[in-house]
């Protein structure tokens, strides 16, 4: 999902004014017709249009609100759930390891008592 707050360069709590005039600037910044050698200047131009389209229509806005929330929630659980697993993965190593080392302590010992008794 884009970030509309991203892309007017204003932040989540900005009043509609705010917002307006960040649209104001950036529609200015990449006008396809005052940036004729930049190809992606329209691009860039309808982005920014749709962000303000989103973020100056209230009801819009908090639908987009919710969605972005919903979203980083879920980036976040993603993270959460990632780390615990590599976690897990972590501790099955080291105590792989551990097993290895004690494993390799019990021959190493087995094969000096044996040669000691010879």
């Amino acid at each position: 999902m884009k970030n509309f707050y991203e892309i007017l360069e204003v932040k989540a709590t900005s009043s509609t004014e705010e917002i307006k005039k960040a649209y104001r600037l950036k529609a200015k910044q990449h006008h396809p017709d005052l940036n004729p050698n930049n190809e992606n200047a329209e691009a860039q131009f309808k982005e920014v249009a749709e962000a303000y389209e989103f973020l100056s229509d209230p009801e819009k806005r908090k639908e987009y609100d919710f969605r972005l929330n919903q979203e980083r929630q879920e980036f976040r659980r993603k993270q959460r759930e990632e780390f615990k697993a590599k976690q897990k993965a972590n501790w099955a190593e080291v105590l792989f390891g551990a097993l290895l080392l004690f494993l390799g302590i019990y021959l190493i010992s087995s094969l000096v008592t044996t040669r000691s008794n010879k």
